[in-house]
């Protein structure tokens, strides 16, 4: 059954939990007096229990958690305390935070900067720490699996393998555009530096750029067996000394390994090597 709360159609349980809290918060911020509901309200105390345990480590954004409690409750407007955390729900490296008010009602508190998928009209809200985390397994060349055992040495909680799968999409367009300018600027100012000659044919200059190649594997070959499953070439300016160009080859793709069984894969991302693979070459 519904009841009304506040001008809102609510479970009766959640009814009955925000009158229950409602006293218990009446009586930890008000005098102990005969008539306990008329008294003057007394400086906030924490509450009786706390919902961490000691040792346990969190990612806060001081800046954007004080912005929202001195916002207040979004009943009554008065100014939230911390030490009044009732509940906390994790996303990541970020959680939110339900905070209590004196008149009964629970605030959700983010513990950081947060935005929105704008594909999605419904969507939970993404911690930006979490995509920060994304860029950074880019960054260091780290897996998921070693950047939460990084975490769990310092006692903060990790992501789920799905959770870092689905920031590293999120991420993986803004880094390859990033990437894709840098090659560009590279290369006009390789070109800028390079002899120039007159094209016999329709007279035009033309810049004589000359690179060295070089490359890599992610598996460092035994001299009888080169099997790495992927590799990387790079073209690097002889002028600069920069990097104009590059290529990614993988064998390795789940979507075409499992997809070729039952059906024909379809050109594709791949946010993990960062290309677009057709059949998994």
């Amino acid at each position: 059954m519904a009841a009304r709360s506040n001008g809102r159609f609510t479970k009766a349980g959640e009814c009955k939990r925000r009158i229950d809290l409602s006293v218990k918060m009446k009586m930890i911020y008000m005098y102990e007096t005969d008539n306990l509901f008329e008294a003057e309200i007394n400086e906030p105390r924490q509450l009786d229990s706390c919902i961490w345990i000691p040792g346990e480590r969190r990612v806060f954004e001081p800046y954007e958690m004080d912005k929202q409690l001195k916002a207040g409750c979004v009943d009554c407007e008065l100014p939230l305390q911390f030490t009044n955390v009732t509940e906390e729900t994790k996303c990541g490296l970020g959680c939110i935070l339900y905070v209590a008010c004196s008149c009964g009602v629970i605030n959700k508190i983010y513990s950081g900067k947060v935005h929105y998928d704008a594909k999605k009209q419904k969507t939970r809200p993404i911690f930006d720490v979490n995509s920060k985390a994304a860029v950074a397994m880019y960054d260091t060349g780290l897996g998921p699996a070693e950047v939460n055992r990084y975490l769990a040495n310092l006692n903060i909680n990790g992501m789920s393998q799905s959770a870092f799968k689905k920031r590293e999409k999120e991420v993986y367009e803004p880094i390859r555009k990033v990437a894709q300018n840098s090659l560009d600027t590279s290369l006009e100012e390789e070109k800028s530096k390079s002899p120039v000659i007159e094209d016999s044919e329709n007279g035009e200059d033309v810049s004589l750029v000359t690179v060295k190649y070089d490359m890599g594997w992610q598996k460092r070959g035994s001299g009888r067996k080169y099997d790495s499953k992927s590799g990387v070439g790079t073209l690097i300016g002889d002028q600069t000394g920069k990097v104009v160009g590059r290529g990614i080859r993988s064998s390795d793709c789940r979507v075409y390994l499992l997809g070729s069984k039952t059906f024909e894969p379809q050109e594709h991302k791949a946010p993990a090597i960062g290309l677009v693979l057709l059949n998994g070459t």
